[in-house]
């Protein structure tokens, strides 16, 4: 079975199964992102700030290697997707833990 039923267009959603790969790749991101997180922040012992940081360079990375490389600009842009994802989660989850143990 592939993983790549076409083009990443911003149309609408006519047919079921590129409604289905859309959901289960967002499901799977999300969950990664979740569990990468939670692992940089407090298995690694890294901390928020320090794995906010290593994701926030592999963005500039990724921006860079846009600009400056002949990198396809669709994968380029779904790593890049993928990195916000797991920051904007991982900021999500520091606001929580901080207002959950009162700081």
């Amino acid at each position: 079975m592939a993983l790549s039923i076409g083009s990443l267009s911003v149309d609408p959603i006519r047919e079921r199964k590129v409604e289905i790969f859309y959901w289960t790749a967002l499901l799977v991101s999300n969950t990664l992102g979740i569990a990468l997180g939670d692992y940089l922040a407090d298995s690694s012992g890294l901390g928020y700030a320090v794995s906010n940081g290593i994701i926030s360079s592999g963005i500039a990375v990724i921006v860079l290697a846009y600009f400056f490389t002949s990198i396809s600009r669709t994968t380029l842009v779904c790593v890049v997707s993928l990195l916000a994802i797991l920051l904007l989660l991982m900021l999500a989850t520091m606001r929580y833990d901080r207002r959950r143990s009162g700081a």
